[in-house]
């Protein structure tokens, strides 16, 4: 940095009112330039915290965005795998029933069990089982009927 020194008069030379004074200006000139930069400095310490904490928030933002992306992904991801299951899960409780029902003596085999756990005095003349069937179960309707 340049440093005036001050003029001091020694014998013998001349100064003239003009170099005074532009001595003083060119200090006034040094001093505001190194009042400004410290100012200067001091605002540039301040933007830089101000941007830095700026920058933290949308960051912490953006990370909150981005987990909050993620557990909807996740969650659709889940929904779409129960969906997966669930379909797969009827179709096999399908196939399971069917293959259960299709045999010929199934229907016999769950009205004997049923009478069986029924209690022998609460059963009234008057109470009836009723059976509701598809048509495919016609043949065997009247095995059914023979049941006493």
């Amino acid at each position: 940095m340049l440093k005036l020194t001050s003029l001091i008069a020694h014998e013998g030379v001349l100064l003239t009112r003009a170099q005074v004074t532009g001595q003083r200006q060119a200090k006034n000139i040094l001093s505001e330039a190194c009042l400004h930069a410290k100012k200067m400095i001091k605002q540039a310490g301040i933007d830089a915290e101000k941007i830095r904490k700026q920058a933290y928030a949308e960051g912490y933002q953006q990370g909150v965005i981005t987990a909050a992306k993620q557990i909807k992904k996740y969650i659709n991801v889940s929904n779409a795998l129960s969906e997966k299951l669930n379909i797969v899960l009827v179709k096999r409780a399908k196939k399971i029933l069917s293959t259960a029902l299709d045999h010929p003596d199934i229907l016999i085999i769950l009205v004997d069990e049923w009478l069986r756990k029924l209690d022998k005095k609460s059963v009234v003349n008057d109470d009836l089982l009723h059976l509701i069937l598809p048509l495919s179960a016609k043949k065997k309707a009247c095995a059914i009927t023979r049941i006493p």
